[in-house]
């Protein structure tokens, strides 16, 4: 488990312009962050460069967490500023965005939910990470929360030089996997039944044509089932997580 608990971590020390990231989290259970800011990553010449937190964690807790592009040597980094995987769970409270102008065009979205991004080999997750026959999403996916892979996203407030055409992307189960890098294939390919994954937000304060980019089982500020609720609580949401791993 890595927790990080009132920390300012900025910029990045290396020189390989497509892994340049403020902070990259791999190969970790559990990463929780507390009432600590990230910032810093810049770009390299004509190359959007990395991301302020890249973060493939099993299970992602966010609490009072600022998350912003600025940088005091170059031009701000062009890309998402959270960069993290759709697999596992991820839980939110209080997260604040703020993106400065890039000399790049900026990519879309704030916080990019990939599915070319596991912690471990697959067999650690408890349910498949590519589509499979076995799966077709219920016909009512806000009662059946503890069967998909989730993330929870509460207060989250974006600060942004422009008018966003959205705040999360939660991308797309594919067939095939392809290793070192990961790869997934034929997410172009699949539908939205046939994902196990959804993603919900609360109270977002944008600029922001939209809170999620289109696709997927996304919602925005949804009436939860009163037996759906346990999402909103944080150990509630940890010790489901952990569970269905053994943990």
């Amino acid at each position: 488990m890595l927790y990080i608990e009132d920390s300012e971590i900025a910029g990045n020390v290396g020189t390989n312009v497509d892994q340049e990231h403020s902070t990259y989290i791999n190969g970790i259970l559990v990463s929780h962050m507390v009432r600590s800011s990230w910032y810093g990553q810049k770009t390299w010449q004509n190359i959007a460069s990395g991301h302020q937190l890249k973060d493939k964690s099993y299970l992602r807790i966010y609490e009072d967490v600022t998350v912003s592009n600025r940088s005091s040597q170059t031009s701000p980094s062009a890309m998402p500023l959270i960069d993290a995987s759709a697999y596992g769970f991820t839980w939110s409270k209080n997260l604040r965005l703020q993106r400065y102008a890039s000399a790049q065009t900026p990519r879309e979205g704030l916080v990019a939910l990939r599915t070319d991004m596991l912690y471990g080999p697959a067999n650690l997750y408890p349910w498949p990470v590519l589509v499979t026959n076995g799966w077709q999403m219920p016909a009512s996916p806000l009662n059946a929360l503890d069967k998909v892979y989730l993330s929870v996203f509460q207060n989250t407030t974006v600060e942004s030089f422009r008018n966003e055409p959205f705040v999360f992307a939660l991308h797309p189960q594919g067939f095939t996997m392809r290793d070192y890098p990961i790869l997934i294939e034929g997410n172009e390919h699949s539908t939205r039944a046939q994902q196990r994954m959804v993603s919900l937000a609360f109270n977002t304060s944008a600029r922001a044509a939209r809170v999620f980019a289109n696709g997927g089982w996304t919602y925005s500020d949804p009436q939860l089932p009163q037996d759906q609720r346990w999402v909103l609580d944080r150990d509630a949401f940890a010790a489901h997580a952990l569970g269905l791993i053994g943990r």
